[in-house]
C-alpha cells in the first residue's frame, strides 16, 4: 500500500496554498481508495482546525477538511505551531488533535518515503 503524507503550511484564507493542498488530497483519495493518505497541517494552516469558522463567499476550507475526515484521512496539527499561535486550548474540529511531529508515527521517529508537492 502506498503511503502519502501531505504537509500543508498556508493560511486557510488569503492564499490558495491550503486550498490546493486539500484539492490534491481529495483527488488522490477519490482516485485511489487503497492509499494510506494523511494530512499534516503546520504553520498558519493549523488555524483551519478551529471549529465553527464561517467564511464569506468562495471556498470553504472546513467543509473540505470534513470531506477528508469522512473519507478516513487522518488530519493532525503541529502542536508547536498551535502553541505558537495561542490556539492550543481552543476547540478543534471533532476528532482532531495537535501532535508533535516526531510523535505522530507510533511515538518514535521513523523515516518514511515522501513525495513533495509544492502547492
Amino acid at each position: 500500500m502506498q503511503k502519502i503524507v501531505i504537509v500543508a503550511n498556508g493560511a486557510p484564507y488569503g492564499s490558495e496554498s491550503l486550498f490546493n493542498s486539500l484539492r490534491l488530497a481529495i483527488a488522490l483519495r477519490e482516485q485511489e481508495s487503497n492509499l494510506d493518505l494523511r494530512l499534516f497541517l503546520m504553520s498558519d494552516a493549523v488555524t483551519a482546525g478551529l471549529r465553527g469558522q464561517k467564511p464569506g463567499e468562495g471556498y470553504n476550507i472546513q467543509q473540505m477538511l470534513e470531506i477528508l475526515t469522512a473519507q478516513n484521512v487522518p488530519v493532525k496539527l503541529c502542536k508547536t505551531c498551535t502553541d505558537g499561535r495561542g490556539i492550543s486550548t481552543l476547540p478543534l474540529i471533532d476528532g482532531w488533535k495537535s501532535v508533535l511531529l516526531w510523535n505522530w508515527r507510533n511515538g518514535r521517529c521513523q523515516p518514511i518515503k515522501c513525495s513533495h508537492f509544492n502547492v
